[in-house]
């Protein structure tokens, strides 16, 4: 037995918005609340997102600069015979381990989306996969 709590302005659906019945679901004590979002806010809120967009943008290309020039410099130094890439392998190594373990940590989170009608053994091929992937994966 469901309260109703009559109609609610629900944002974001379209320019004007749209109403929509609220009301309690299992008749208790609960109930869907919808908030009503100030129209002066969103302006603000989109002006602030669209903002942070372009800097976004604008900041790629000194960060293209200097990876360009730091790769340019590697690859000089490399043909010289000036850089050993052992270190940084075996950094590459670790973080790929650690990174596939932590995926790995997340089992139980993957696991409570396991489909039954499934084999758990593709299931557990496909997690393992996954992130192995992910942990070769990292730039």
């Amino acid at each position: 037995m469901g309260v109703h709590l009559g109609k609610a302005w629900i944002p974001g659906k379209g320019r004007a918005g749209t109403f929509a019945d609220s009301a309690a679901r299992r008749g208790n004590c609960s109930a869907e609340e919808v908030l009503k979002v100030p129209e002066q806010w969103q302006r603000d809120y989109a002006h602030l997102r669209s903002t942070n967009i372009f800097y976004n943008q604008i900041a790629v290309i000194p960060y293209l600069l200097v990876f360009g020039a730091s790769l340019w410099i590697g690859i000089q130094l490399t043909r010289k015979g000036k850089t050993s890439w052992g270190l940084a392998l075996q950094l590459g190594v670790i973080v790929a381990v650690f990174l596939t373990a932590m995926q790995l940590n997340r089992w139980p989170i993957d696991l409570s989306q396991y489909n039954t009608k499934s084999a758990y053994g593709s299931f557990a091929i496909q997690q393992v996969a996954g992130a192995l992937l992910f942990g070769l994966d990292r730039r």
